[in-house]
């Protein structure tokens, strides 16, 4: 079965614009909660990094996070096409 490489970046790059948007909605709002529930699930302290967000920030990383996402998840439904795909070489 062939993978659509191109709607699967796609869809890749939409959920994790998704993530993004949650991710930076819960450092606006509550900054320290969410450092230190991240430093939890990451194990690391996290408490004395500042996390400045602005409008230019969020959209910038929220387009760059967004299409290298896209990009890693299409890249890898191209390399399963590939690697799943009949041999073009019969045996002798």
């Amino acid at each position: 079965m062939r993978i659509n490489s191109r709607a699967l970046g796609i869809a890749s790059g939409m959920i994790a614009a998704a993530t993004f948007i949650v991710c930076g909605l819960m450092v606006a709002i509550a900054p320290g909660a969410t450092s230190s529930f991240f430093g939890w699930v990451l194990h690391i302290d996290l408490s004395s990094l500042s996390r400045p967000i602005s409008v230019s920030n969020f959209i910038g990383g929220l387009l760059l996070f967004s299409v290298f996402v896209g990009i890693c998840v299409a890249a890898v439904g191209w390399m399963y096409n590939r690697l799943t795909a009949p041999s073009q070489f019969k045996a002798v």
